[in-house]
């Protein structure tokens, strides 16, 4: 019996973000990964990493473009 590995592609991290950002729900995705060859739980294992790297991203990039520009300031 041989195992079937799926790898995490950027392409599939790429559908995964988009399916999510178009109000996809998270089984949907779930479902089709499985449809695709995945075991179910290790689709929700990469589901929710995917979203989380990306939410953390998104949100670095909020708090760094809330930010001021960086000024020389005098020493004391």
């Amino acid at each position: 019996m041989s195992a079937s590995v799926k790898v995490m592609t950027p392409e599939l991290r790429e559908w995964i973000v988009a399916q999510a950002v178009a109000g996809q729900p998270p089984q949907a995705m779930v479902e089709s990964m499985v449809r695709s060859g995945w075991n179910e739980d290790v689709a929700l294992v990469s589901l929710q990493k995917v979203l989380s790297d990306h939410l953390a991203a998104e949100a670095a990039q909020a708090e760094q473009a809330s930010l001021p520009p960086a000024v020389p300031v005098p020493e004391p």
